[in-house]
């Protein structure tokens, strides 16, 4: 579930696996549904950009979609190399990392291009989130398949 703030209402962000609700639980509204079910994709995480865009990986289409809130629909769409994309993060509001079946991919959203793959030792990774430490800087951790955490700098 993912909190979002429009019009000094709170909203909460469900991203299920054939379906985006968006619901003000304090006044017992329903902002938005988003579906797709004609392309038969999956959400599975996402995380809100520059106030008003949604960005969420699609479990089984192999892209991320970024979605204007405020207009409730799609104004980008970006595809990757990989499989199953689980967790999501930003990087210096100008990247998107995502954790995939194969490794790691990092995308370019304002140049709407994959950058770069790293394979990961043929694991699933379920989960990345990122870390400030001192001596290292920014990295990234990231949970596998396997019972595994490992620590990457970027």
């Amino acid at each position: 579930m993912i909190p979002w703030l429009y019009k000094n209402k709170y909203y909460i962000i469900d991203c299920c696996y054939y379906k985006i609700s968006i619901s003000n639980l304090l006044e017992d509204e329903c902002y938005a549904n988003f579906s797709l079910n004609l392309l038969k994709f999956g959400f599975c995480c996402g995380y809100i950009c520059n106030d008003n865009y949604l960005c969420v990986s699609d479990y089984t289409k192999n892209c991320i979609r970024m979605w204007d809130l405020v207009n409730k629909e799609i104004c980008k769409e970006i595809e990757y190399e990989g499989r199953f994309g689980y967790g999501i993060i930003p990087w210096n509001n100008k990247y998107t990392i995502l954790g995939c079946e194969s490794g790691i991919v990092i995308i370019d959203v304002e140049k709407e291009k994959m950058i770069k793959k790293i394979e990961l030792d043929n694991t699933e990774v379920k989960g990345v989130k990122k870390l400030k430490i001192d001596g290292l800087g920014e990295c990234l951790i990231v949970s596998d398949n396997k019972y595994n955490i490992k620590l990457y700098r970027i």
